[in-house]
């Protein structure tokens, strides 16, 4: 979640620096006149909409822990039957047998894995549409205070409160999106998380 966070801080770094040049000065070269500060991290982390993916990641961990120690303890109960039967079965029977379990093994790792990328997808997916409301909130008041520029707060070394404007994004974006379902997608629908906010 702490890298989810940082990712999504820079990516409002880059959206709003890279309009820097066309608010930041005219033609006559004129310095800035109004801008505000937000700190990006505390809306991110404490947000309602944030707040609610947090228990639904947990849950739906549980359930996937759950399944894979089923999936285990069932392929142990297997390998000790086997390891029974060895005596009283043929070298090639034995030998079929242990490939099939091996088998069986192999694709449990690799739905562990899979199950982890889907996880991780998910939650990167819930947050994306929290930054991208996010970004929404913040454009729409730089709108209606005519701000030239929007910077994070921890860039700046002072500020005045009447700047920081962070208190106000949060309650927007709490009203705007107050909670987010978490789903898991399928092993062939992980969603792009690389999409850009409309």
């Amino acid at each position: 979640m702490v890298k989810m966070l940082r990712l999504i801080i820079l990516s409002f770094l880059v959206c709003f620096f890279n309009t820097g040049k066309a608010l930041s000065q005219g033609k006559n070269g004129s310095k800035l006149e109004r801008f505000a500060v937000i700190n990006v991290q505390k809306v991110l982390r404490v947000s309602a909409a944030t707040r609610a993916v947090k228990p639904q990641i947990k849950k739906i961990r549980a359930k996937i822990k759950k399944q894979i120690q089923d999936r285990e303890r069932a392929l142990r109960i297997e390998n000790e039957k086997l390891q029974e039967e060895r005596s009283i079965l043929s070298a090639e029977a034995y030998k079929q047998r242990r490939r099939i379990f091996q088998s069986k093994v192999s694709t449990l790792r690799a739905d562990v894995q899979g199950l982890r990328k889907r996880l991780d997808a998910a939650g990167r997916a819930a947050m994306f549409q929290v930054q991208r409301q996010f970004r929404i909130v913040a454009a729409e008041i730089a709108k209606e205070r005519n701000l030239q520029i929007i910077i994070p707060r921890a860039t700046a070394l002072f500020v005045l409160p009447s700047f920081d404007i962070t208190d106000e994004v949060l309650k927007r974006l709490n009203t705007r999106l107050p909670n987010v379902k978490v789903e898991l997608p399928t092993a062939k629908g992980i969603p792009a998380t690389n999409q850009k906010a409309r």
